[in-house]
């Protein structure tokens, strides 16, 4: 199964430094740098039509919305795709080129005033995995699958469907 690796930077430069140290353990293919520039010019709709993108690379996850916002203040996004033997690696590899703390960021963005959809609050944690369970779940519900692995607090590696 393949898996897509994914990392924010705060500069174009970081997420270059990250590619290049993908490139040279050679690990990852394709190896993408988007930008806020990947929404377009469409106003509403093609955010919108972004947030859709975003969410086709990660399996749906909720965490398409804190991409988005990433995005939309000029940061970039380093997507990845991997075999289940490389996605350690990768995220490795990653997570020592310095990317954003994604839930820091979440906090951050929030006290800034951001409001993702109540569906994409950070906290429905899976203890043992690391993972972030896709529905809030009933106490006496048995738990679901996590939709992605985390690596550290900067890296996140999620299924590629299909």
């Amino acid at each position: 199964m393949s898996r897509t690796v994914t990392a924010l930077y705060k500069t174009r430069a970081d997420a270059e430094q990250a590619r290049e140290a993908l490139r040279a353990a050679h690990v990852g293919d394709p190896i993408e740098i988007h930008d806020r520039s990947a929404a377009g010019s469409a106003g509403v709709e093609g955010h919108r039509d972004f947030v859709e993108w975003l969410g086709g690379l990660f399996s749906g996850h909720d965490d398409k919305h804190l991409y988005g916002e990433g995005l939309r203040r000029g940061h970039y996004l380093l997507t990845t795709t991997v075999d289940d033997f490389s996605e350690t690696r990768a995220a490795e590899i990653l997570d020592n080129t310095g990317p954003i703390n994604l839930d820091d960021a979440h906090r951050d963005w929030q006290a800034d005033g951001w409001t993702p959809p109540t569906s994409a609050a950070v906290g429905n944690r899976a203890p043992e995995t690391g993972g972030v369970f896709g529905a809030e779940e009933e106490p006496d519900a048995e738990p679901a699958a996590p939709v992605y692995q985390l690596i550290g607090v900067r890296v996140r590696v999620y299924p590629v469907d299909g």
